[in-house]
C-alpha cells in the first residue's frame, strides 16, 4: 500500500499545480492594447508643454487626470511620477521613498481591480522614436553596429592612493 500512497500523493500534487497555473494565468490579465500610438517625443511634449498628467505603464500611455483624486495611495504618488514610467511601482519592485529594507516599506502589489482601471485610463501605445543612426537608406540594408576597441599604452599614477593593477 506504500506505492499507492506515493502515486496518489504525486497525482494530487500535479492536479494542484495545474489548478494553480490556470489560476495564475487567469489572474494575470494582460492590458488591452489600444490602436492609437504616441511617440516618446510627443509624450514628453504633452507632459511639459500641455501639462497633461500622463504616465507610462508597460509601453502604454495612461492619462491619470481623472483618477488622481481616487488613487488609494494618494494624489501625490501620481503627481510625483507624472511623465515617467511607473511599471516598477505598479508591479511592486520599488518603493517611492527607496526604503525597501528589512524594517522599511513593503512594496505594494496591485490587484486585478487596479489592472481593470488601467484599461480605462489607457489612451495610447508608446512607440519609441526611430533611431537617427540608420535614417539613410544605404545604412538600413546592413545595419552594422560600429565596434570600438581600446589598447592600453601605459600606466599613470593618478594619486598616492591609486594601486597598480
Amino acid at each position: 500500500m506504500g506505492i499507492i500512497d506515493i502515486v496518489v500523493f504525486f497525482a494530487l500534487l500535479i492536479v494542484i499545480e495545474i489548478y494553480y497555473q490556470i489560476y495564475q494565468w487567469r489572474r494575470a490579465k494582460h492590458h488591452k492594447i489600444p490602436d492609437a500610438t504616441m511617440t516618446t517625443d510627443e509624450f514628453h511634449r504633452r507632459v511639459r508643454e500641455k501639462s497633461q498628467n500622463l504616465v507610462i505603464l508597460d509601453e502604454l500611455v495612461l492619462d491619470v487626470t481623472e483618477y488622481m483624486e481616487n488613487h488609494p495611495g494618494g494624489k501625490f504618488l501620481l503627481e510625483h511620477n507624472k511623465g515617467r514610467d511607473v511599471s516598477k511601482f505598479f508591479y511592486g519592485g520599488y518603493a517611492l521613498d527607496g526604503n525597501l529594507t528589512v524594517n522599511g516599506a513593503v512594496p505594494h502589489m496591485h490587484s486585478n481591480s487596479a489592472r481593470a482601471i488601467i484599461e480605462s485610463l489607457t489612451v495610447a501605445r508608446l512607440v519609441h522614436n526611430k533611431s537617427k543612426l540608420f535614417t539613410d537608406k544605404s545604412h538600413q540594408q546592413s545595419q552594422s553596429i560600429p565596434v570600438f576597441s581600446a589598447t592600453v599604452k601605459g600606466r599613470t599614477e593618478v594619486n598616492s592612493t591609486t594601486q597598480n593593477i
